[in-house]
């Protein structure tokens, strides 16, 4: 009869230890991703893509002269030359070379205008031939061949990009798949 009553108290107390309201599931909570922007929301360039350096660093030519541009909001698996690339890296260089093609480019800023290195900070958006634009940043997380990384002020789409992250993860796609340390 004790053990009875103790296993009642026992589940009235784990029941007042849970939670009111379940926590969602990836991709529920990718199916309330915040509004996407269908083009830039601040200023913006024109720009020639002159080289992919990796999936998240390219070589525009803006102004008659030559940039490096740093992707915002991005990371991706290093290519470095003296080095093996990382897992998922040479896919992601891959990845942007494809969807790079597509259009012609436009560079938005955000705050910085550089970083460290000296390469530009912007989104990369292309525009296909009926002025409809993509946002490559966004594209490679949707993609899983990039992870959001945030470097404040330069902030303005993190929502949008931890929402197509978290895409990703519910999709297994890339990085987030179930071969996460092959490349392939």
């Amino acid at each position: 009869m004790l053990r009875g009553l103790a296993w009642i108290l026992w589940l009235a107390l784990l029941g007042c230890a849970l939670p009111a309201s379940v926590p969602e599931s990836p991709v529920a909570q990718a199916a309330e991703a915040p509004a996407w922007p269908d083009r830039p929301q601040g200023e913006t360039h024109e720009a020639t893509l002159v080289l992919v350096v990796d999936g998240d660093t390219i070589r525009v030519r803006m102004d008659g002269r030559d940039h490096p541009v740093r992707y915002i909001g991005i990371d991706t698996p290093e290519t470095l030359p003296d080095q093996p690339p990382e897992p998922y890296g040479l896919a992601a260089s891959d990845a942007n070379r494809r969807l790079l093609r597509e259009g012609s480019l436009v560079l938005e800023r955000d705050v910085s205008e550089t970083d460290r290195f000296g390469r530009l900070l912007r989104y990369v958006w292309v525009v296909d031939d009926v002025g409809t634009y993509t946002l490559l940043n966004r594209e490679l997380l949707l993609g899983g061949f990039a992870r959001v990384t945030t470097h404040p002020p330069d902030v303005r789409y993190v929502e949008e990009f931890l929402a197509a992250e978290r895409q990703a993860r519910a999709a297994e796609r890339g990085l987030w798949g179930s071969r996460r340390g092959s490349t392939p």
